[in-house]
């Protein structure tokens, strides 16, 4: 039985031919690539530490983050060395958004936006939290919550 699991397609312009910046930036694995007739990048399957995703070029319904004018998704990607990975993704030709830093709840992050245009969120736990006081009631208040707030963020 196949392990549900999210394999997010990131949607790139018409006429791609190069996608190396995610081998570069991240360590992805290219798992496969459609071409069309011309060369261009039709759909791309990468994984990176066994996470797939996906690009396809754009088509009817569809835009890439460039040409939309805006940001069309944020991919967060949980990584073991979050300072690592970003100077490495800059390094490779990707824009910095929020440098790293480490917040209140647990987690370090940052952000940049790679050459297509997708933002990428990138973070590590470096510390288990208790919520704050003044957002326990929130916990009461929240009826599918599986797992009490503390807990989903000690794993």
């Amino acid at each position: 039985m196949t392990k549900t699991h999210f394999s997010p397609m990131l949607v790139i312009k018409s006429g791609v031919t190069d996608l190396d910046f995610y081998k570069r930036a991240l360590g992805a694995e290219e798992l496969r690539l459609i071409l069309n007739d011309d060369g261009t990048i039709h759909v791309g399957e990468f994984s990176i530490n066994g996470a797939m995703f996906h690009f396809h070029e754009a088509g009817k319904g569809t835009a890439d983050p460039v040409s939309a004018g805006a940001i069309t998704t944020i991919i967060g990607l949980f990584v073991d060395d979050v300072d690592a990975y970003t100077e490495r993704a800059i390094k490779a030709g990707g824009r910095l958004v929020s440098p790293v830093q480490s917040y209140d709840y647990g987690y370090r992050q940052s952000q940049f936006t790679d050459p297509h245009g997708h933002r990428w969120q990138l973070q590590q736990k470096y510390k288990s939290v208790k919520p704050p006081q003044h957002l326990l009631w929130q916990q009461d208040n929240v009826r599918h919550l599986k797992q009490p707030y503390n807990l989903c963020l000690q794993q």
